[in-house]
């Protein structure tokens, strides 16, 4: 998106805030097309001078390397793609006054289906965004992501990295139970 120069006044006109509300919704509907699509270093990329949290983990993760290493080491991909559908809903956007800072709530609801998973929710909750704008574009300034259900990540995930303790269908994997280790085709992204 183009960088545009705000209205002359002090604060933004509605038409400033319509542009705003649509430049932050397509962010956020952007981080959900790319891991969809396997694109995990575009994925890092939104996060570049951002912060990533998670209800489930203490850890901070900070800019695009932490953000990468966590879905590289995390995501399973399967020729390339996690083969997921994230839907993100009931999306809330608040602007300052300023228009130099916004924050955003939502839900988002991720499906998945391979040929030995049938088509099923795996993972709902809620992201609690905020954005700052830089030259004139808005970016992510941090992401906490609220996990709420928790389906069958068996396909979905390597490994947890949210998790305090691994949910039931991780913990039978790493104990040997569950479908066959070879069956799973990975690539790097």
């Amino acid at each position: 998106m183009t960088p545009r120069p705000r209205s002359g006044s002090f604060a933004p006109t509605a038409s400033d805030a319509a542009v705003d509300r649509d430049a932050i919704a397509t962010l956020i509907h952007t981080y959900a097309e790319l891991l969809d699509a396997g694109e995990l270093e575009g994925v890092a990329a939104l996060f570049a001078n951002a912060t990533f949290r998670s209800n489930r983990n203490p850890e901070v993760r900070r800019g695009r390397q932490q953000v990468l290493k966590v879905f590289r080491d995390t995501v399973a991909l399967y020729d390339g793609k996690p083969c997921t559908q994230h839907v993100t809903t009931n999306l809330i956007i608040e602007i300052d006054v300023a228009g130099r800072r916004a924050a955003a709530r939502s839900k988002f609801t991720v499906l998945q289906a391979r040929p030995e998973l049938p088509l099923q929710i795996i993972l709902s909750g809620r992201y609690h965004d905020r954005f700052a704008r830089v030259g004139g574009q808005w970016r992510f300034a941090d992401r906490l992501i609220l996990l709420d259900l928790l389906g069958d990540l068996r396909f979905h995930l390597k490994r947890d990295p949210f998790a305090r303790s691994a949910p039931p269908s991780l913990r039978r994997r790493r104990s040997g139970g569950g479908r066959a280790r070879g069956r799973r085709r990975r690539t790097s992204p």
